[in-house]
């Protein structure tokens, strides 16, 4: 629970009981903070409604001291953005009466959509600002259908509220050489790792990620609370699994 109450910038524990493998029961709610540079920020969503047993969150949980006109993107499988939502300040744009997330109407109207545990978005800003996502820890193991092949893309994301390893991410259906990419601040993706069988290139020993050095090296990073990556994968059909946040 330590790790937990660390990782999470305010806690209300309501229950909770500890037991040889950790928490057993819990109802966590909290906050987190993240920075975000004058650029792109790929983010996941750690927090469900508070109360709603759902394994989705909601836009509107999602706030921060953004400018106007900062916005959050929707990344689709071709690496495009087709849905986009602007953070507009109250009196800043007709029809924008509260701080908020809105359309890009005219006048422009106040939007609050699902956002599905596991997966991430693009979230654009004109300047170094705070990211602010608050509510519920949910105690499941999240697991995402990979409906995207061709080498096409899939929005992932780390959606617990502390870090991870790759390796806690289970994937299944994947061929060698599909790959993880990490967008930075100017949407490029300078970090990025292959996923190889055993035996189907130099030094792959055992299915698992590798990086692009010849022969290739095992890797294991930290995915920290909230960063996303885009997953490319060659064929659809396999799962992406994310274990709860309050197993070890």
């Amino acid at each position: 629970m330590k790790k937990m109450m660390t990782a999470i910038a305010a806690c209300a524990v309501a229950s909770l009981s500890l037991a040889a493998g950790g928490v057993t029961s819990q109802n966590v709610v909290g906050y987190s903070t993240a920075a975000t540079p004058a650029g792109f920020l790929m983010y996941s969503a750690m927090f469900t409604a508070i109360g709603g047993g759902s394994a989705t969150g909601k836009l509107s949980q999602i706030t921060g001291n953004f400018d106007s006109f900062d916005n959050i993107q929707f990344i689709d499988q071709y690496g495009n953005a087709p849905v986009s939502y602007q953070w507009i300040k109250a009196g800043d744009f007709p029809g924008a009466s509260v701080d908020g997330w809105y359309d890009f109407s005219l006048p422009v109207n106040a939007v609050d959509v699902d956002l599905p545990q596991g997966l991430s978005y693009l979230i654009s800003t004109a300047n170094t600002n705070k990211v602010l996502n608050s509510g519920e820890v949910r105690d499941a193991v999240i697991s995402i259908n990979i409906t995207v092949g061709g080498g096409g893309y899939t929005s992932i994301g780390n959606p617990t509220p502390t870090s991870r390893l790759l390796s806690r991410f289970t994937f299944t259906g994947l061929t060698s050489f599909d790959n993880i990419q990490f967008i930075d601040k100017d949407g490029n993706a300078p970090v990025s790792y292959q996923w190889i069988k055993a035996g189907d290139f130099p030094g792959a020993t055992v299915d698992g990620w590798y990086d692009f050095s010849l022969p290739v090296n095992a890797v294991d990073p930290v995915i920290n609370a909230g960063v996303g990556f885009l997953l490319s994968t060659a064929t659809a059909g396999g799962t992406v699994t994310i274990p709860s946040p309050f197993t070890p």
